[in-house]
């Protein structure tokens, strides 16, 4: 372990601080104050959500809970808008929260007062906490918006590069050395940060580098400490030799002070809407469910996915239906409703098909009309009303998956048996896929994923259990896929939930192959209606032993 002193530098405004908030930022005075928790809470909320880290972390959201201050500030703000009493918002809160919750509110310390940010756990074991390198980013973007922090201790986090292996083969993965960056970009803005605790991360020669020039530009830290196994010998006695500078200076200058008086509210975080805890909550869920959609990812931009989880609201399934009255399942042409928890139940025929949580309704098209089908609850909880003028790319893409789609889904066989609404739905949650000749479609254990329709060309079920030597070998296809066939149904039905044999697309260099690959919703309602017409179908070529396939007959015999 090693001690290291830090460099000079200044507040740098940097440019996605304005990119992310530009659809929300209005005009604001100036404020010379620190923000309060309430600021901070919605600022790191909204930092996860830009950063893909669908769970805040618990020991972040404790250091950010509501102190009196903020809380007063909200109370005020809450009571002007519904034409209450102050006093009486405040009884009814502290009514429901209990002596507990009101007791531990008078104890919290803002933590833009604060001097040491330090994350922990009130479990007493002493382990180090887990993040990961992508929970890092929000937590270091809210880091930098503490200019009083004097101390800045992550020894109690477990080492960003515990997953870099992963991070290098993962689309968009975050790695230690993308934690060590953002960090040095950081420090320079932390004007009387004097202490720097790295304990538990081994940062290499490369990292070593870039902090030894983010301390050059931050010159009141006076002490790094960190796991020096891994760093070259000129690099460590560089880092000493700045700190060993650092330390002359302020004994001969002084240390630098920093009130609260010397600070002002940035304009991004300023601006961000005043909304209570619970509306951010419910807001980092939509965001969650919407990226876990690929059916919404790959449709619409992060910007146009942030709008729709901005101007999102919560309602209950009974004001839904209300709204949707006699239009039932086509919605009340305002909002596409995005179910978060309870039970509908669409009654496009006599049994019905049930909604639930990630199923989504509301949105038509003029190339395609669907009956109104009736709309029932049928467990009480809640779903997310988007504004439809929010929903514009996603609706356009989907309209056109509609318009392409529809011609095949009609001539479907076994998707004659489902109502037209079902068939819409599927519609919008497919994506053309057009495999190389001889290209694996679905892999032997593979799990419950896409459905796919054979548009053009063939594939074959291959029993691969004796190795790939035999591949498209007379015995070992199990089944031949064809035109308005459709296949990927074995992993939903069988009692493993995995694909027994591989699915392959034929070796013909000359034809075109192409697939509608279903996900989502759409793979959802399709199995809910149509889970018996699959087990029939994977009868004919599964292995499993519950879905009792026999051996396929030779046809040579």
């Amino acid at each position: 372990m090693i001690c290291i002193p830090a460099s000079s530098g200044g507040n740098r405004r940097h440019s996605w601080e304005g990119d992310i908030y530009q659809d929300m930022l209005k005009p604001v005075f100036p404020v010379t104050s620190l923000p309060d928790q309430n600021q901070l809470y919605a600022y790191y909320l909204t930092r996860c959500g830009y950063h893909s880290v669908r769970k805040p972390h618990r020991a972040v959201l404790a250091l950010l809970s509501e102190d009196k201050p903020s809380r007063a500030l909200r109370l005020a703000t809450e009571a002007a808008e519904r034409g209450v009493a102050v006093a009486d918002l405040a009884l009814t809160e502290d009514s429901s929260d209990g002596a507990a919750a009101v007791e531990a509110r008078e104890s919290v310390v803002a933590l833009a007062q604060q001097q040491t940010f330090r994350l922990t756990e009130d479990s007493g074991e002493g382990l180090p906490l887990y993040v990961g390198a992508r929970g890092m980013l929000p937590i270091l973007d809210l880091v930098a918006e503490l200019p009083l922090l004097e101390e800045l201790d992550f020894s109690t986090i477990s080492s960003w590069y515990d997953n870099d292996i992963a991070a290098q083969w993962g689309d968009g993965g975050v790695a230690g050395n993308d934690v060590v960056r953002r960090l040095c970009e950081v420090l320079p803005r932390l004007r009387v940060l004097r202490t720097l605790d790295l304990r538990g991360h081994p940062i290499g020669c490369a990292a070593a580098e870039w902090l030894i020039d983010a301390i050059h530009a931050a010159p009141t830290v006076t002490e790094v400490r960190l796991d020096a196994g891994g760093l070259s010998a000129h690099l460590l006695q560089a880092l000493r030799q700045m700190l060993r500078e650092h330390r002359e200076a302020e004994a001969q200058n002084g240390r630098r002070l920093l009130t609260a008086a010397d600070c002002a509210v940035p304009p991004y975080i300023a601006s961000l809407p005043r909304l209570d805890r619970k509306t951010l909550r419910e807001q980092q869920v939509l965001r969650a469910m919407l990226t876990e959609d690929v059916n919404f990812t790959s449709a619409m931009s992060d910007g146009d996915l942030a709008e729709m989880v901005l101007m999102a609201r919560v309602m209950s399934t009974t004001e839904a239906i209300f709204r949707c009255g006699k239009a039932g399942i086509r919605g009340d042409g305002v909002h596409l409703f995005i179910v978060k928890s309870g039970c509908l139940r669409v009654y496009e025929a006599l049994a019905g098909t049930a909604l639930r949580r990630g199923d989504y309704f509301g949105d038509s098209y003029d190339t395609t009309l669907v009956p109104c089908s009736h709309l029932v609850e049928e467990e009480r909880g809640l779903v997310y009303a988007v504004p439809l003028a929010s929903c514009t790319q996603v609706l356009s893409q989907w309209s056109q998956r509609v318009a392409e789609a529809w011609p095949w889904m009609q001539r479907t066989p076994v998707l004659q048996s489902v109502e037209a609404w079902t068939r819409l739905r599927s519609c919008t949650c497919c994506v053309w896929a057009r495999p190389e000749p001889a290209e694996t479609v679905v892999e032997v254990g593979s799990g419950d994923g896409a459905f796919f329709v054979v548009c053009d060309g063939t594939y074959a079920a291959l029993d691969v259990r004796d190795g790939d030597t035999a591949q498209f070998s007379e015995r070992n296809v199990r089944c031949v896929f064809s035109r308005y066939d459709i296949f990927g149904v074995e992993a939903s039905v069988s009692r493993k939930h995995t694909s027994s044999v591989r699915i392959k697309a034929g070796k013909e260099k000359d034809v075109a192959y192409r697939l509608l690959e279903i996900h989502g919703c759409g793979v959802r309602l399709l199995q809910q209606q149509l889970r018996q017409v699959f087990v029939s179908l994977a009868r004919s070529y599964s292995l499993h032993a519950d879905l009792c396939a026999g051996e396929p007959h030779s046809m040579a015999a």
